[in-house]
């Protein structure tokens, strides 16, 4: 019955879904008799609301590839306005982001859209390298395999990387995963992670977290409570906002970036904000209004309840695997 139960919780999460984005889907009642039927209901359901909603933003959004009026202002069927040369030029002047980041007390923030998770990722890391005045010493406690083969690629490069958490004076770029994404769920040392940056004596330090599995949390706040000197130092949480921030429809690829600059150095906040915007710009890395709309229905705060549902799903298996593992893990 509690496999019933469950299966009911998530035909109506999906019926709520559909009637918040406007959509009149039909669909199949579930029966406690029948529950291999009602995984296939549930399938069929979810992959109805996800065609629908793309149809119904492709007749919204296909006018944008036509050329748009100068000065024109653009604005998608939920009253999100866009700058008029958000596709021709890449301008990134758009409501959508900063829904999609946060703020933390004392800093300035910017928050990018990048069109992937690994591809905010990359972009970032590359950015920096160009950024930064001397070459990139990356400290980095990774689970992911894409993030791990891609920093096996920086370290063909001549990137240095250093994967153990060694004190390392010259260290200027601490890249890490509060919960790695690998099969052992392991953690990573907090601790360590903020004596390595007290230790650095890198005129400029970055700290990258990927949060991906947490959505929104405040864990980078906390960190930056314990460093010692903050005025150097540019914080980014970024995160794939392809299942957490969409519950699990997964409409569209979408990477997340959220800056942080204390507001005791707002010409290093306004430099990287620039340097970002222009490198998106540049490269094409930037999501476009298609993907950006697709995913406008999870402006609410209900993707951080699926997003502890995922959370709880993954210590549930774990439990199963690694009882000792899974108390690390809710730690």
């Amino acid at each position: 019955m509690n496999l019933y139960k469950n299966q009911l919780q998530e035909f109506n999460d999906l019926s709520d879904i559909q009637s918040d984005m406007g959509l009149t889907i039909s669909s199949k009642k579930l029966t406690s008799l029948d529950l291999v039927g009602n995984e296939k209901i549930l399938v069929n359901f979810n992959n109805a609301i996800r065609q629908e909603w793309i149809k119904k933003i492709s007749e919204t959004t296909s006018k944008i590839y036509k050329s748009t009026l100068w000065g024109t202002t653009i604005k998608d069927i939920q009253n999100f306005n866009y700058h008029f040369s958000y596709e021709t030029l890449l301008n990134d002047e758009n409501e959508f982001a900063e829904l999609m980041g946060y703020s933390i007390n004392g800093m300035f923030n910017k928050t990018f859209l990048f069109s992937s998770g690994m591809n905010t990722i990359t972009s970032l890391l590359f950015c920096l390298n160009s950024f930064l005045k001397n070459n990139l010493e990356i400290q980095a406690s990774v689970g992911y395999y894409e993030t791990k083969y891609f920093l096996k690629i920086l370290a063909s490069m001549g990137i240095k990387i250093n994967l153990d958490w060694k004190l390392n004076s010259t260290s200027n770029v601490f890249f890490f995963e509060p919960i790695k994404y690998d099969t052992s769920l392991s953690v990573t040392n907090i601790e360590k992670l903020i004596l390595s940056i007290n230790t650095s004596k890198a005129k400029l330090k970055i700290l990258i977290m990927d949060s991906s599995m947490h959505n929104v949390t405040n864990l980078l706040e906390n960190i930056k409570n314990k460093i010692s000197n903050i005025d150097n130092i540019i914080f980014f949480d970024i995160r794939s906002g392809l299942k957490l921030d969409q519950e699990g429809l997964e409409l569209t690829n979408l990477g997340i970036c959220t800056s942080f600059v204390t507001i005791h150095n707002k010409p290093l906040f306004t430099m990287i904000k620039n340097y970002i915007e222009q490198y998106k710009g540049i490269t094409g890395n930037n999501l476009s209004l298609a993907s950006l709309c697709l995913s406008h229905y999870f402006k609410t705060l209900k993707s951080k309840t699926y997003s502890r549902k995922v959370q709880d799903q993954v210590t549930w298996a774990w439990e199963k695997l690694n009882p000792l593992k899974s108390k690390i893990v809710k730690k």
